[in-house]
């Protein structure tokens, strides 16, 4: 039996049947990555062929589509779904139409989460891989969460391009130290973390009596990046807390650390100005000491245990930071 659609067009036989869509797509990521269109695009239909769904071209910016799907109950209201690619990153944006939601942009690629696009220049340089920045004001294209998980809270001209770290305020900046937590000032002049305070967890488990240099990632972190370390013309004011204990027991060795260190020009200036390391409670007798890195211009907390022992020990250093040349 032979069916008709009675069309606008005119009456076809089945197999003739109009077809909706202008052309199709594999999957949301070809769609989102399309970037040859032209005005002649616009109101077209095209089909995602992996959930068969249809999506209509509703408006083109040099190339790249703005997409409306069609059949979803309508979409989202006064909301213009695009997709930007910069930096071999693909990115879904949201951009409100009217006056009161600034946009906000999920990141395809490993799962950064931000407020700005990136698109190197305003919207700032790529995020790190899981990170979430939700900063919308910046001076220069760095000042993002480009560091790996790293995150910015809100504020303006922050900076954590350390793994895992987290800065926040006012020009907070982490200087690319792992897992450290940078709160920042705001201060006349020009350049990050001139006025700031910051916070270090820094850990380590040991087997045997050789020293060893804590540090605040003992997964991908070295000395040059994992540790309380110091710009140039940078001084701070540190204490903490420490606390070592043996597996398996309760022999536990507890103390708090204070001081102050600066550095000049170059990581050989770093000089540890006065510290003192007192024992709470050091019954083992386990050694703990602070030196000046003049190697990568830091702070050093170094732990000595003792032979076929094995020892965790965790240090929480909180610091007050200015620059000043």
């Amino acid at each position: 039996m032979t069916r008709t659609i009675d069309a606008l067009h005119k009456n076809l036989p089945l197999g003739q049947n109009h077809i909706l869509h202008n052309g199709e797509y594999a999957d949301a990521t070809a769609r989102i990555a399309e970037a040859a269109f032209t005005d002649d695009n616009v109101d077209k239909v095209y089909k995602q062929v992996d959930d068969l769904s249809l999506w209509r071209c509703i408006s083109q910016t040099t190339g790249t589509p703005a997409w409306e799907r069609l059949g979803s109950g309508g979409g989202l209201v006064n909301f213009i779904e695009s997709a930007t690619t910069y930096d071999s990153v693909n990115s879904f944006n949201l951009t409100s139409t009217g006056d009161t939601f600034s946009g906000v942009t999920l990141g395809i690629q490993a799962g950064p989460l931000t407020l700005s696009i990136p698109d190197g220049a305003d919207g700032g340089n790529k995020r790190g891989a899981r990170a979430i920045d939700l900063q919308a004001y910046r001076n220069s294209p760095s000042e993002v969460a480009s560091g790996e998980l790293a995150v910015i809270l809100g504020g303006g001209f922050n900076t954590a391009s350390g793994v895992n770290s987290i800065s926040y305020g006012y020009s907070a900046n982490d200087f690319g130290i792992n897992a450290k937590v940078s709160h920042g000032a705001r201060l006349a002049g020009t350049g990050t973390g001139r006025a700031q305070v910051g916070r270090l967890i820094l850990t380590a488990i040991r087997f045997n009596a050789t020293p060893v240099v804590l540090l605040s990632d003992n997964n991908v972190g070295t000395a040059a990046n994992s540790q309380l370390l110091l710009q140039d013309n940078q001084a701070m004011t540190f204490v903490g807390t420490c606390i070592a204990k043996k597996s398996g027991t309760a022999d536990i060795a507890s103390w708090k650390v204070e001081g102050c260190i600066v550095r000049e020009t170059g990581a050989a200036s770093t000089t540890l100005v006065a510290s003192t390391v007192t024992a709470i409670s050091n019954v083992p007798s386990w050694t703990l000491a602070l030196s000046a890195d003049t190697t990568n211009g830091g702070l050093s907390v170094t732990f000595t245990g003792v032979a076929a022992t094995t020892i965790h020990i965790v240090c929480n250093l909180e610091s007050s930071e200015i620059i000043l040349a």
